[in-house]
């Protein structure tokens, strides 16, 4: 049998966010030929594992309160266990590596987006506040978070639009305007790409 779990890097660490969560996904950015990308059954303690799949996929399907917190939650203790294996086996260098060094390099600019997200943020204005040139400034950023800008800011306006959603009675048009979209109708298309369900619906699951 082979279970399978997929999730998003940034449902873990997002770029800007804490450094400390980053450690948690350590093991997946080693792709050296030399590096054991398989651990053997015995390496990792079975119980703690089936169970932490078993309440993931639990939550998931019950969607009760504070299931994609708990879901997370159990997700960090599978990563935590996998980054102790690496930790004993000696796989993982714990030095301050190059990704840590360019994640710190963009940390401005995390800032910005994060804070100003609702408002036009353009790759020129990111990249002079990186110091680089907009097209140097668009391959690193996209080599460091995997997405472009452009992603990066449309995800930091939908995580923005997930707590009006949660935390206020505004309507959906309020909350598209409010979070930087420029009509609701886009907004709606840009949340169901990064959430996978339309803003009503996502309200309606989570009884907001």
């Amino acid at each position: 049998k082979v279970f399978s779990l997929h999730f998003l890097p940034e449902l873990i660490h997002r770029p800007g966010g804490l450094s400390l969560d980053i450690e948690y996904l350590r093991p997946f950015g080693h792709h050296g030929p030399n590096f054991p990308h398989r651990i053997p059954a015995n390496a990792i303690d079975g119980t703690i594992v089936f169970d932490r799949l078993r309440r993931i996929h639990e939550e998931l399907g019950a969607r009760g309160d504070h299931w994609a917190l708990a879901a997370r939650t159990y997700l960090a203790d599978l990563l935590l266990e996998i980054a102790r294996h690496y930790g004993r086996s000696g796989d993982i260098s714990h030095e301050r590596n190059d990704r840590m060094l360019d994640v710190q390099r963009l940390s401005k600019v995390f800032k910005l987006i994060n804070e100003n997200c609702s408002e036009p943020v353009s790759t020129r204005q990111l990249s002079s506040l990186a110091h680089m040139s907009p097209g140097y400034f668009s391959r690193f950023f996209k080599e460091v978070t995997g997405i472009t800008p452009t992603n990066y800011v449309m995800r930091a306006r939908v995580d923005r639009a997930t707590r009006f959603l949660l935390n206020t009675a505004m309507s959906i048009t309020e909350i598209a305007y409010a979070s930087g979209f420029g009509s609701a109708s886009y907004f709606d298309r840009v949340f169901k790409e990064v959430k996978g369900t339309t803003p009503h619906d996502f309200r309606r699951q989570t009884g907001a």
